[in-house]
């Protein structure tokens, strides 16, 4: 079941989404621009990291959405990605998402992101609030947002509750307050660091993505995107009734006319019409009920124990040098490998395995942390990185000039490796000394942390950090 869903996503976006720049299935080419990490050549495959990333943030866990951060040029489609994907995963027209998209402005304030004063109760002595219609799509479990590094940092530091993982979110605004049900996966759009108008992100909103991914196309991507949508979908479908039925739901809750509960029941049910008629029209929009199975699947989804450990090890190497020359203390300052990292990176491993098993592709646990390693630092080093660091990846890197961001993602890559090669390592010299991988994770740490208390059974084990 599964593997046809994800079938049915794939062939819309092909045709769809990026005609006629995706090529039919091809196995063989799939897996050699996945693991040979080429984004150039990926993209040119039928599966892309620029659109099954996203893709697979959008469907999220069990209990929790995810969030991506796509970082790259204008005019390259992120903003078309905004729409198009989370369209096909959440049974909501384009349009719809269009309207709710949180769009980066430095002039923007949370006030205007979250709701307006009900001006009629106002006169009367009232304080209640009209709540921007997004955040009835939040509650379907979606959230945009268009340039996230645009807006000014007093912006940025009220969304990074949008992108906490954990709870319900209680938002207030003048005394009122609205719930949002459950976390929403949030895709989210960043312009390269070199162009006007652009703020920095602080680390800890970045830190609350789960991945990042750098955004590369030609030039002429966007315009057969638009193109193709407005002459051939737009021509042959009738999307204006539900257009319209869901504008009626979205301004009965921004006038407060129901409950949200009562809304968020009333646009499910508008859902598995829209996905109904879009899969009579051949092209797959998954419903409610198709999305909550794919949830549990990756949730069930488990690792090689050899990968799980390796990840756990993970923190030790690149949190914990020995000194200087050793990894990655030559690469960054701070700490790069945080617990969110790590369930990051457990998700995105799960979910891509998932999604691999699903359209019957031979891609092992390894060879799959492997390339993932590198989308869970690569935005996280963006406030970390060393000078000598990036000098050093620059060296050898070819992109051309104003997409400086890509040098982060050749550093991501770089570290990935090494840290990879050297947590393996170690997890098997810890296991000649331990059964219980945690408590020797834990001893390590205390060694490193406080001088003088080094057991003597973890001599061999300090040697591969040094």
């Amino acid at each position: 079941m599964s593997g046809k869903q994800l079938q049915g996503i794939i062939r819309t976006i092909q045709d769809v989404y990026i005609p006629p720049y995706f090529e039919t299935l091809d196995k063989d080419k799939l897996e050699n621009a996945y693991l040979n990490g080429n984004i150039d050549e990926a993209l040119k495959a039928e599966w892309s990291p620029q659109v099954v990333l996203p893709l697979l943030a959008l469907i999220g866990d069990a209990k929790t959405g995810r969030k991506a951060y796509l970082v790259g040029n204008p005019g390259t489609g992120k903003t078309l990605l905004l729409e198009i994907l989370p369209s096909l995963v959440y049974a909501v027209p384009p349009a719809i998402i269009e309207r709710t998209i949180l769009k980066g402005n430095p002039d923007e304030t949370w006030e205007n992101i979250v709701g307006v004063l009900d001006v009629g109760k106002l006169q009367k002595g009232e304080t209640r609030v009209l709540w921007d219609p997004r955040w009835l799509i939040a509650n379907i479990g979606y959230m945009g947002i268009d340039e996230l590094n645009r807006f000014s940092p007093r912006v940025q530091n009220q969304l990074i509750q949008l992108a906490d993982t954990t709870g319900d979110l209680a938002l207030s605004l003048y005394g009122d307050f609205i719930r949002v049900s459950s976390r929403p996966s949030v895709i989210a759009t960043g312009n390269p660091f070199d162009i006007n108008g652009v703020y920095k992100t602080s680390q800890a909103l970045l830190d609350r993505f789960d991945i990042g991914i750098p955004y590369v196309a030609p030039p002429v991507f966007l315009d057969e995107i638009i193109e193709y949508r407005q002459k051939e979908i737009k021509d042959k479908l009738d999307e204006s009734k539900f257009v319209q039925r869901f504008d009626n739901i979205l301004n009965k809750f921004h006038r407060r006319e129901k409950s949200l509960d009562e809304l968020v029941e009333e646009a499910n049910s508008l859902r598995y019409e829209y996905s109904d008629y879009m899969k009579q029209q051949g092209i797959y929009v998954m419903n409610p009920d198709e999305l909550k199975k794919i949830k549990e699947e990756i949730r069930k989804t488990e690792i090689d124990k050899d990968v799980k450990d390796t990840m756990q090890v993970l923190s030790l190497v690149l949190n914990y040098p020995k000194s200087e020359e050793d990894l990655p203390s030559r690469y960054f300052r701070g700490e790069i490998f945080t617990g969110r990292s790590y369930q990051s990176l457990n998700w995105l491993v799960r979910a891509m395995k998932w999604y691999f098993d699903s359209i019957g592709v031979n891609i092992n646990d390894k060879e799959i942390l492997e390339k993932a390693l590198p989308y869970v630092l690569f935005h996280r080093s963006f406030n970390l990185a060393t000078q000598e660091g990036l000098a050093e990846v620059k060296e050898t890197n070819q992109y051309r000039e104003g997409m400086d961001y890509l040098y982060y993602w050749d550093l991501a890559k770089t570290v990935s490796k090494e840290a990879i090669e050297k947590a393996e390592n170690i997890v098997g010299a810890l296991r000649e000394y331990s059964e219980n991988l945690p408590t020797a994770i834990a001893m390590m740490r205390v060694s490193y942390k406080k001088s003088g208390m080094v057991d003597d059974r973890l001599e061999l084990l300090l040697s591969y950090l040094q």
